[in-house]
This record gives C-alpha cells, structure tokens and sequence, in this order.
C-alpha cells in the first residue's frame, strides 16, 4: 500500500517529493514485518497471488519476450532495492538547479549497480 502511495506522489512532480520519501520509508519499515509473517498464509499467498498464468494475463499486447517469474523471496529483495533506488532520487532531484546537473545526476544514478529498470 505505501509503494502505491509512493507512486502517486511522484506523480505530483516535485512537490510530492516529501511525502513520497515518507511514504518509501514507511514501505521499508514494514517489509521485514510482513516477511516475518508471511508464512502464516503461505498456502492462500502462493495458491493466488503468484501464478504465473494469472501474471502473463495481465502482461500488455507486445511482441513476446522473456519474463522472469522471481520467488517470493526475490520478489521482497528487488522492491526493497527499487524503494532504495526511488528514495536515492527524491533525496538528489530536488538539489538540481541547472539542465547539467540533472544530466550529470541521471549519468551517474544509472551507471551505478544495481541498474535501475534492468
């Protein structure tokens, strides 16, 4: 729920900045919890909410191509580094002031592993 707050903030351009950066720290607050407790459910989780089928459904009309269909616990590792990435750039945007600095912090924030969007 907090990574779709997240994403609606970063939708309001750069005034959503603030509240997305508390809305990424709240999301990563609660992964350890809810990685702690999902084996309560483990059976209802893995039965509906992973389904390959079910996921290359809901995949938009396009040439095909490779889907990489990740375990539960990849899955909690890629949003946790996603989340870092995004609370990276809500922290560095709002200090570029010229065209340069915003080409330069793009260079250097995807040149940098893990690449975003890889």
């Amino acid at each position: 729920q907090a990574y779709y707050a997240t994403l609606g903030h970063l939708g309001k351009g750069i005034k959503g900045l603030r509240a997305a950066r508390k809305s990424i720290a709240y999301a990563l607050a609660q992964l350890p919890v809810i990685e702690e407790t999902r084996g309560y459910d483990a059976s209802r989780i893995a039965a509906a909410a992973f389904q390959p089928e079910l996921n290359m459904k809901l995949m938009a009309p396009s040439p095909p191509r490779a889907v990489n269909i990740l375990s539960i616990d990849d899955a909690y590792s890629e949003l946790r580094v996603l989340l870092t990435q995004l609370d990276t750039l809500c922290r560095r945007v709002p200090q570029v002031a010229s065209v340069e600095q915003l080409e330069a912090l793009l260079y250097s924030y995807t040149s940098t592993p893990p690449y975003p969007g890889a």
